[in-house]
């Protein structure tokens, strides 16, 4: 966006905190998510040109709020908060994803773990159940990732 336009932007953001307050754009801020909310719901359900169409303009609206609520607080330093919170949170994701599933681990795995216990004796064992040695060995790759 050009430095005119966000110029533009936050002149209106001024005008409309001024004429209804901060409180009453945060409760605003508040509706729209929840109309994003069921518009999303509605897109989920029912995939069309209408339900699409509502989906963008309430996109559209929480874009503008979320906007409306940095620059409201920009004296606080928001958007780095924000930042760092994004960060942290992209981060997260990406730690989720690289986590393999059960069947890839499995798989990258079953040699290995068949010679270990080979090797020390624990599938000879009476007691000796290899679908319960393979589902505490993938909990305990789990809880390291």
């Amino acid at each position: 966006m050009s430095a005119e336009k966000q110029v533009e932007r936050e002149k209106i953001y001024t005008r409309a905190t001024l004429k209804w307050g901060m409180k009453a754009q945060m409760e605003m801020a508040q509706e729209e998510a929840t109309e994003l909310a069921l518009a999303i719901r509605r897109h989920t359900r029912k995939n069309n040109d209408a339900t699409y169409t509502n989906l963008i303009e309430e996109i559209a609206d929480v874009e503008i709020m979320i906007e409306q609520i940095v620059f409201m607080h920009k004296d606080n330093l928001i958007r780095l908060d924000i930042d760092r919170q994004k960060e942290f949170k992209i981060n997260r994701l990406k730690n989720r994803l690289d986590i393999l599933d059960y069947e890839i681990w499995y798989s990258d795995n079953e040699e290995f773990i068949n010679m270990e216990l080979a090797e020390s004796g624990a599938d000879r064992e009476l007691d000796f159940n290899p679908e319960n040695e393979f589902e505490k060995r993938y909990e305990k790759y789990l809880e390291k990732n």
